[in-house]
């Protein structure tokens, strides 16, 4: 019994001794100082938010061609999907400052689709960096692009 204790309080030890590196944990910055792309008035809803399942997780994914890298000291500070979505009503009000942006997820019920709510398929690329931190960096800057150019599309329409 004693050879028992022996083990365990030296494999408790070990465990003690090897401590994991800390998490680092980020939030995509906030849209810096921008040019309104409209003075419009109105509401404009901000439907939820779908990335897919393999990217919305609490590790910063990386991809190079068909490897999927999860980094598991370095995770997002929030659900990656919800992050977006209030960055995108964030940056669309800077963008449209005189109309109201909220998350539809509150909003009315909305009558029929039209032509303002029709999916449409964009791709940005920045470059990655050296590190997390650089990473962050060019996502901020992508979901900054989109919500400029989702703020032009809806000045366009009105």
């Amino acid at each position: 019994m004693k050879k028992y204790v022996g083990l365990l309080l030296a494999g408790l030890l070990a465990a003690c001794a090897g401590r994991s590196p800390e998490s680092s944990f980020y939030t995509l910055a906030g849209v810096g100082d921008v040019t309104p792309v409209s003075q419009m008035t109105g509401t404009v809803d901000v439907a939820r938010v779908r990335i897919p399942e393999y990217i919305d997780r609490p590790q910063i994914v990386t991809m190079s061609g068909v490897n999927v890298h999860l980094a598991q000291d370095n995770r997002w500070a929030e659900g990656l999907a919800p992050m977006i979505q209030r960055k995108l009503i964030h940056n669309i009000g800077a963008y449209l400052p005189r109309a109201t942006v909220k998350d539809a997820n509150f909003a009315a019920p909305a009558g029929d689709a039209d032509a303002a709510s029709a999916p449409h398929t964009v791709r940005y690329s920045e470059p990655a960096g050296a590190d997390y931190t650089e990473y962050v960096g060019a996502v901020s800057r992508m979901v900054d692009r989109l919500s400029r150019d989702i703020a032009k599309d809806i000045a366009a329409l009105k």
